[in-house]
């Protein structure tokens, strides 16, 4: 099938979809009967999947997290944010949980927001909470992993957004690893 076939009639968005299974190493089958309609096949390999996520939004980037162990989402307000030995904790269902600013952690803040929107998370049965600026919805996505690129904590694979940017797929066990380790440094 080519480039052409995709363009005619349909638009960008047969075009856009061919190119990014193409660039994940799959191919497009399109059988099509006059009267009954299309088929479209995508064969991905074995590397790629699609998982359903959070698309958050951070000091202007987009970061998408698997909805596996996503407990729920929570207005970020000062009055719910407290310090404890210089770390910071959300008041969380009659408990304080760990808060680890997303921006912090990746050095796109310098300091940590006490407001926003935080979600709450749960790895090996802690609770954590991750601060962001918004929260854009559930999506599906098409995972490409990093092993080739030896990655960072707290990040497990990359996607390719709707909008054409790429987006960093969080790795919520990582980023708990990352707020135990930033509280053993305080202590």
């Amino acid at each position: 099938m080519s480039s052409a076939d995709l363009g005619a009639g349909r638009g960008v968005g047969l075009a856009a979809v061919r190119e990014a299974v193409v660039r994940h190493g799959g191919r497009i089958e399109v059988i099509s009967e006059e009267g009954v309609g299309t088929l479209f096949r995508l064969r991905l390999p074995l590397a790629v999947s699609i998982t359903r996520v959070l698309l958050l939004a951070c000091d202007g980037e987009e970061y998408v997290l698997p909805l596996l162990s996503v407990v729920e989402s929570v207005e970020l307000t000062p009055a719910k944010v407290q310090e404890v030995d210089g770390e910071l904790f959300l008041a969380w269902r009659d408990g304080l949980i760990p808060l680890l600013d997303l921006g912090h952690c990746f050095g796109t803040s310098p300091a940590s927001r006490r407001a926003g929107r935080a979600v709450v998370l749960e790895v090996r049965n802690a609770h954590r909470a991750i601060a962001v600026d918004h929260i854009h919805g559930i999506r599906e996505v098409v995972v490409r992993s990093l092993d080739d690129l030896g990655g960072h904590p707290g990040v497990a694979a990359t996607t390719i957004l709707g909008n054409g940017r790429a987006a960093l797929i969080l790795d919520a066990a990582g980023l708990v690893n990352a707020s135990d380790t930033a509280a053993r440094r305080t202590a």
